[in-house]
Parts: structure tokens; sequence; C-alpha cells
């Protein structure tokens, strides 16, 4: 017995070892000689750099759960980016690794979470068939290689290991967590489930949701299976009840225990991420179910683990759960079913060919005398202990090995499950969070898929091959049933054909069709006809995907993570001294990848990219301002090179590797107006502006909100270096007073025209154009503004680029389009004698006639003289900001950090309300006179989630300490 045990180990680290050089020279294929293992948009820009923002802040300030980060998005609630690293299990190892970049730490520990989840999977397998008569579940050892092949192989494992990491960085502790539903309905022990359960949240709180539902699905199965091995369908509620109670402490304890993080994670999700309408689905679209083709069984953000899931789901709750009778079939009686009187040599050779083809029991002995000789008549064959007469033997297959066991209740409870969430719009909707019905949610839900198919398999081929199986019986889940399974066929095509998936639908009719033949041919030659072939085409469907993504090119990755950008940020910080920890800084040589880089302690930027965002102030910078968006989604803000914007958010300095060439071929860093340049090294400039506010500053006058709304987004931009916005009912100013108001340019740029009317202008369809747009006169003394609207959305993104300032219209193919109809951009850094104007290649989009207009810089610089900036400032490293403001009359402050619930203002020691003003900031109104002041914040719900975890870890302790004390109790007992 050890011995078999010995060699079923060594099989399995074969096994497990070549399933693990696949996926590394798949791994190696992706990335070839130029690429580093992570794309170039999300991983980039957020999976591998908000983790490293996290890191570098608790190494300023010691905090592992920060209430507040400076250093993006202007100043933002840490919990709106708990997403991606606070806290995490996988990223914290990383606090001591600071040798080590955090780009190259989640590369390996990707290609780790990938391999270990396919190791730990198939130990969770082994561990099931070595329970499996205990458990009520049997697996076979070439179905639990199947399904790990599989799983190993599911296209969102591997895609998102280098896309979205947190899309399956949990599957490890999702794994774990399914053993100890295993052992706690064996060994009656929930501590490995409960801490799991916390690690999940830790890791991915939005994914830790379908992975709590996936636990207890499965610990619904797998007390059923416990409750009545024998008649698994008599169950009774008020034996489940009790049951049920207990495995939900433990759920809820593991989830109390990671409360310190949920609690404000969730208050800020609420208050911090807006519904998507452009993309909203409607109640009928939820309610209708879908067939699970496109993005279910193929794609990255589904299960994509072929047809056979769906197949082995549909098998198991259609197959009859009546045991087949055993089918009888007479052969010829042998010619020598006795052994008859005679010599012992030429018996024995008739002996030992029956023998050989197991027609005789192991104790099988012959009666002979002293000569060896046979002396009497012998049958050859017995049914237990019942010798049977030549006459009457016949050959008959045993039931239990050639024919599959019934399906019981438990696996149909699973299996209905797995359809359920797949086919049902709704069910994904309520796991995505309300959100949306994306197929994301199904991820979590591979390991049951696996396990499915691991069991279809298991009872389609046990016992022997049948050489006469008939493929229309026996290919489809059940003789009676069979029909089920063509009409859903015949539905599922017609589906996709309607929806436009035409790739997916010849992709699924060909496997669909063809599982049926391999599994034919697995019943009459070998199973590995099947496995090895739907490994395989698993296989290749995965890397095909996976080479979808644009991965980050090393070359790419040298540039944006350069060091030479944090040598000249500390450069010029150093030079300033201590006043530069009170302003902003932008690097806007990749601004929609570096929107949440931070190069140094002291940087601070306007730009952030996460799906949870502070939502004032992402009203302000593309509701009311308008500002340039050159992304494809609504949830970010890419550092931005709009005069007006980078003076209210103090940005003092900036970086950017772009050159333009004079009249006489003269190359010169392109930079916005007032920006001098301090610090160059490589492609890179770091340039320093005098006109940045001061992060509080106090405008001798105010504009009424309702005024604000009514003037143009231009016009708005302007008014915030001059007023404070409140919700106060006020007499209206004008901005013409100091001759700030925008002065609109005749409109003597009329493009050429391919079509269209007076009014509106269709740009080139066959290629993109450079325009130069001719204004006449010296152009840098003047802020411009160039205006459009496109009219409609199209598929695919729209983009049009001002003097390099990109502006992007998202398809309708985008997960969440941008709405980004109005094109303004204000540009402060143009030719002496023209704007260039780029539209891309992109086929028939409408725009409105380009107005342009203009404001002379000295104006805008004059505004100065009616704001007073706050003194004395100090920006601690968690945010807190204090410092002196002169008023000469009571006024309103405006302190730029976004408005949200959590910040609490001091001045002189007193509270004092704070209020959402110029749109998305906090103002604070002050009297006159000299004043101190403080800002402090503190996120919503963060005390209260200290105390829920407390008392979860206190619920935890009990778990593991107390069934182990009472174990110790019972051993003298015993």
């Amino acid at each position: 017995m050890e011995e078999d045990i010995k060699t079923q180990s060594r099989s399995d680290l074969g096994f497990l070892a070549a399933i693990t050089a696949i996926l590394l020279v798949a791994i190696a294929i992706l990335i070839g000689t130029g690429n580093r293992y992570g794309s170039a948009v999300d991983w980039a820009s957020q999976h591998s750099v908000l983790p490293d923002v996290f890191r570098q802040h608790f190494y300023q300030t010691g905090e592992l759960m920060p209430d507040f980060l400076p250093e993006i998005g202007a100043g933002q609630n840490a919990f709106n980016f708990a997403y991606y690293g606070m806290m995490n299990p996988v990223i914290l190892p990383s606090y001591l690794l600071p040798w080590v970049s955090m780009v190259t730490y989640v590369e390996v520990v990707s290609v780790l979470l990938l391999i270990s989840s396919v190791w730990l999977f198939h130990a969770w397998l082994r561990g099931i068939k070595r329970h499996g008569s205990e458990l009520g579940t049997s697996l076979s050892d070439t179905a639990i290689r199947f399904a790990t092949a599989l799983f190993a192989f599911a296209t969102p494992l591997l895609y998102h290991s280098h896309k979205q990491v947190v899309y399956v960085a949990y599957i490890p502790f999702l794994l774990l967590g399914l053993m100890g539903v295993d052992r706690y309905f064996l060994k009656r022990r929930g501590d490995l489930l409960a801490c799991m359960v916390t690690l999940l949240f830790l890791t991915s709180y939005l994914h830790a949701v379908p992975s709590v539902v996936v636990l207890t699905i499965y610990g619904v199965y797998r007390w059923w299976t416990l409750a009545s091995p024998e008649n698994a369908s008599a169950v009774r509620v008020h034996r489940f009840l009790p049951t049920a109670i207990r495995f939900a402490l433990h759920i809820c304890a593991g989830i109390a225990a990671a409360g310190a993080l949920l609690v404000p994670t969730l208050l800020a999700v609420m208050a911090g991420r807006s519904p998507n309408v452009e993309g909203e689905e409607s109640l009928i679209s939820l309610l209708l179910p879908e067939f699970p083709m496109h993005e279910a069984l193929y794609a990255g953000y589904g299960l994509g683990m072929t047809a056979i899931v769906l197949y082995a789901a549909l098998s198991l709750l259609f197959r009859s759960s009546k045991e087949e009778k055993p089918r009888r079939e007479k052969k010829e009686k042998p010619a020598a079913s006795v052994i008859p009187k005679g010599d012992f040599e030429e018996e024995m050779r008739l002996l030992e060919s029956y023998a050989e083809d197991g027609k005789l029991p192991e104790d099988f002995e012959l009666p002979l005398d002293e000569n060896k000789t046979v002396v009497e008549e012998k049958t050859v064959a017995f049914i237990g202990d019942k010798e049977v007469p030549a006459e009457e033997l016949l050959e008959e297959e045993e039931p239990e090995e050639n024919l599959p066991p019934a399906v019981t209740a438990p696996e149909r409870f699973l299996a209905g499950s797995l359809l359920l969430v797949c086919v049902w719009p709704f069910a994904r909707y309520i796991l995505n969070g309300f959100l949306y019905s994306r197929e994301k949610a199904l991820i979590p839900f591979i390991p049951l898929a696996a396990l499915l198919i691991a069991m279809w398999f298991t009872k389609e081929f046990r016992g022997k091959r049948d050489a006469k199986l008939q493929w229309l019986g026996r290919s489809f889940p059940a003789n009676e049933t069979g029909g089920i399974v063509w009409i859903t066929f015949a539905l599922a095509v017609a589906w996709a054909f309607f929806s436009g998936y035409y790739e997916e639908t010849f992709l699924f009719t060909a496997d669909w069709i063809l599982l049926p033949v391999l599994i034919v041919l697995a019943h009459r030659k070998n199973t590995r006809i099947l496995t090895v072939f739907t490994a395989a085409f698993a296989l290749v469907v995965t890397v095909y995907y996976s080479t979808g993504d644009t991965l980050l090119t090393r070359k790419e990755a040298s540039k944006l993570h350069s060091e030479a950008k944090a040598e000249l940020f500390a450069q010029a910080y150093d030079a300033d001294g201590e006043i530069a920890r009170t302003y902003r800084s932008n690097d806007l040589s990749a601004s929609k990848l570096a929107a949440n880089a931070v190069y140094d302690s002291r940087y601070r930027t306007t730009g952030f990219y996460s799906s949870v965002y502070n939502r004032d102030y992402l009203e302000m910078v593309y509701g009311y301002l308008k500002l340039a968006n050159p992304t494809v989604n609504d949830i970010s803000l890419s550092p931005q090179s709009d005069w007006t914007f980078q003076t209210l958010m103090g940005v003092r300095y900036i970086l950017t590797d772009r050159t333009e060439i004079d009249v006489w071929n003269n190359e010169k860093v392109e930079l916005p107006s007032g920006y001098v340049p301090v610090a160059s090294k490589g492609d890179f400039t770091v340039a320093r502006s005098e006109d940045a506010y001061a992060m509080a500053f106090l405008p001798d006058a105010k504009m009424s909100f309702e005024q604000y709304l009514s003037l143009t987004p231009v016009q708005r931009r302007i008014a915030l270096l001059r007023y404070a916005v409140v919700q106060e009912d006020l007499p209206e100013v004008s901005l013409a007073d100091d001759g700030v108001e925008p002065e609109l340019m005749k409109s003597d740029l009329r493009f050429d025209v391919s079509g269209g009317s007076e009014d509106l202008l269709m740009f080139p369809t066959l290629k993109g154009k450079t325009w130069q747009v001719y204004l006449g006169g010296d152009m840098s003394d003047y802020l411009w503004f160039v205006e459009t609207r496109l009219l409609q959305m199209r598929e695919h993104r729209t983009e049009a680029i001002v003097q390099n300032i990109a502006n992007t219209l998202s398809g309708t193919n985008n997960a969440r389009p941008n709405g980004n109809y109005n094109f303004l951009f204000a540009v402060s850094s143009a030719n002496d004698s023209f704007l260039l104007v780029e539209l891309p290649n992109q086929g028939d989009v409408w725009y409105e006639p380009f107005s342009v207009s203009r404001v002379p810089m000295e104006s805008l610089r004059a505004l100065r003289k009616h704001v007073t900036m706050a003194t004395d400032i100090r920006v601690d490293a968690d945010g807190t900001l204090s410092g002196r403001i002169s008023a000469k009359e009571a006024g309103t402050m405006i302190i730029t950090y976004p408005w949200a619930d959590g910040f609490t203002v001091t001045v002189d020691g007193q509270r004092v309300s704070a209020f959402i003003a110029d749109g998305g900031l906090i103002g604070c109104d002050v009297p006159a006179g000299e004043h101190e002041f403080c800002v402090t914040f503190r996120a919503t719900g963060h005390r209260f989630g200290n105390v829920v975890s407390i008392l979860g870890l206190l619920a935890l302790a009990g778990i593991v300490i107390v069934p182990a004390v009472w174990r110790r109790r019972e051993v003298p007992r015993e």
C-alpha cells in the first residue's frame, strides 16, 4: 500500500512538473525578448504601480493601512485604492524587500501565483479522492489529472496573471478555502476555512464576494453528500439549518476579521463610484438568460475552459438518476469449461490459459493424487463462493464496471448552480456589486467547474471500454434527455450569431460537435484521445487569447520607470527646499500610464487611475471644466498640461520629454507657458513655474455656483483663478471687469470639406491628417482655447490631438465609455504662428466647426493680485496640511484637496464647517485677520472597521483555540 502511494506521488509530481513547464514555456512565448510580463495599460498603470504607492507611503509614515494618500489624485481617500494592494497578503512581503522594484516583484509573484494555484487545485482533488468514501465523492486518477490540466489552461488564469493581477491573485486562498470546507465537514474544524475567507477579502474584496458564494455552494454540496450518503435526495431542512448557521458563522468571522479594511472601503465605494450611464443595462436584459459563449467559455473574463465545462455540467444535470440495468451478452460456451481427469501437465496448460483470461479465482486448486494426476473433473469459474457448472457458465458484464453510476442530487445541485450564474445576467450583476453583469464574476467559479469536469469524467469512463457503444446513446447526457442538449446547442448558436459573435459561433459549433466524437473514441480506444486533445485545445485558446493583450515593452518600461525621473524631480525639490512639499508635480511624458506613478517622497500629482475614485473631483474636472481626457474610460484623470488647471492646483513642477523644432531647425523643449527648465537628463526635462497657486488660498470675491454653471467651460476655468465658487445667493460678477473674458477669434479656419453642410464638417475618411491652423500674430502671449463637439459615439474610440494634447471619445465597445463628446483644448505652448490639429485615421467622424478663443497671459497672471496665498504651509507625509492665512476681510478659503467626507478643518484651533467649493474642492469661511489653520483627514468608517476587526479576530482565535482545547481534554478520557 505504501509503495502504491509513493508511486502515485511520483507520478503526480511528474505530471505537475510537466504542466508547470508548459505554462512557463507559454509565458516565455508571450514575453519574447522585448516585453515585461505585464499589460501596457492596467498592469503598468495600476497593478504594478499602486502597490508601490502604499509601500512608499508605509516607509514614510509606518502606516500599513493609511487613511489618506496625498501622493495621487491631488489627495485621495486611501481606501479608494484598497483594491490594488492595501493589506494584500500577496503584496505585503515586498515591504521587506525595499531594494526590489515593485514592477519586478509583481512580475515574479504573478507567475508564482499561477503555478501555485495549479498545484493547490490538484492537491484539493487528491484530498477529495483520498477521503472519497467519507466525503461521498468519487474521482478517478485520470479525471483528476484531466481536470487539473483544464484548470491550469483556463484562459483567465494565464491572461490576468499579466493583465489585472487582482482578478486571480486570490485563487490560492480560494482553493485553500475549499480544502477548508472539506476539513470542516470531515473533522469539524473551521479554522482553515475562516482564515482563508479573511485572506480572500484582504486580497481582492471585489472577487471575494463571488468566492464566498463558491465556498457556500460547495459547502451545501459537501454537507449534502455527508448528510445522506445512501439516499442523497432525502434531506430535511431541520437537519440542514443548524449546520448552515454554524458554517455561516465561520464565514462571517472571517469577513469580520478584515473589517478594518472592508468597512471604510465599502463606504468609499458607495461614495466614489457612480453608475456608468452609457453602459447601463436594463432590468429586462438582466432578467433574460444569455448563453455563456462569448466570454464564459473561451475569453479571459469568465470560466475560459472551452465548451467541455458546459457539456459536463449539462451531463450531470440531466443524466438519469437511476442505475441503468446491466446488459447481458451471451457468448458461446468455452470449449473446455471443465478441467477433466487426465495428465497433469496438459491440465495445467489449460488451467494457465484460463487464469490469464481472469476466469479463475486466485485460490483455485485442483484435486491431485500422489502421481500429480487430476482425480476428478473441476469447473473453471466461481461466482462468489459458488462453483458454477460448465454447462451453465455464461459471461456477464458487470454494471458497476461498465456503466456509469447514477448522478446524485448534490451533484445535480452543483451543476445547476454553475449553469445558473453562467446563463443568468442578474446573478452576475449581483456578484459584481450591482455595477454590471460582466463575466469576470465567473472567475472564482473555475475550481467548481473543473471539479464538475472531474466528476463527469469519472462517471463517463468508469470500467471497461465499450467497443459497441452507440454514440447517440452515450455521448450526450442521457438517452431520454439528449434532445435537450441539441435544443440548447441550436439556441446557443442562433443567439451568438444574431448577437454578432461570429468567431465564437464557429469555435463553439466545432467544439460542441467534436466533443461527442472524442467521447466515443475515448470509450472505444483510449481516454487519452479525449483528455490530450481537449487539454491541448484549451491551451491553444488560452495562449491565443493572451497574445491579444498588449504587453509593456522593455523599452517603454525603461522610459516609464526611468530612474532619471526620480533624480530630476529630486534636483528640483532640493533646489526649492521645504517649500517643494507644498506644491504638486505632473509627469507629462506618459500621462496615461503615469497617472498613479510616484517618483519621490515629495511628489504629489493631480492624476489618478482607479475603479473607485473621488466622484466630486472627477465631476469638477470632466463635468464642469471639460479637461482633455486621453483615455477611453471615465474613471481616470491623466496629468494635465492645461495652464489654468495646473495653476489652480498648485502644479509647480512638470516633467516632459517632448521637443519641438522652430523655424531655424533648433530643437527646444516644449513647455506650457511660464515653465522654465531647471534640470535635464537624457530625454527628460523637469521645469518649474512661479504661477502655481498655493495649496490653500483666499480669493477676495465669491461667485455663486448657479452663475458658475451658466458659464462656458472656458469661462469656468478662468473663474476659479479669480473667485471662490460657493453655494450661496450672490450678485453676478463679470470676468470682463478683469480683462479675462475669452476673445472669440473670427472663424477663418475652414478645413477642406469632403461632405456635409455649412454647420457640420466631416474630415477625410481614408486616412488621418495633420492640419496647420494659421491664426497670425504672436501666439506666445496668449492662452488659446480650441473647442469642438463630436456628434456621435462610434464602435471604436475617436481621438483628436491639438498641439500634442490628446482628447478621446471612447467607443461603444468599451466597458465604461467616457461620454466625452466635448473636446476642449487649452494651449499655452503653441508655435509662433499656428496650431497643429491631428485627426488620426478613424473613418467617418462628424464634428461641429472648431471655435478658437484666446485670453492674454498677462491678464490671467494679474488675477493673482485678487488672491491671498497661504504662508508657512506644511504638508506632512500623511497629508495633514497646515499654515497661516491673512484675510483683509472675511471670505472663503479654498483648500485644493478634493472634497470628501472625512476632512476636518480647524482655524485657530477651533473646528469650522467645511464644505464643497469650486465644484469639487474644500472650502471654509474665515474671518478677517491673521489665522492658523489645519486640515486633517480620517476615512469614514475606519474606527468602526477596527472594532469589527477586533471582534472578528477574537472569533477566529476562538475557532482555532477552542477545538484544540477540547481535543486535549478528550485524550485522557479515551
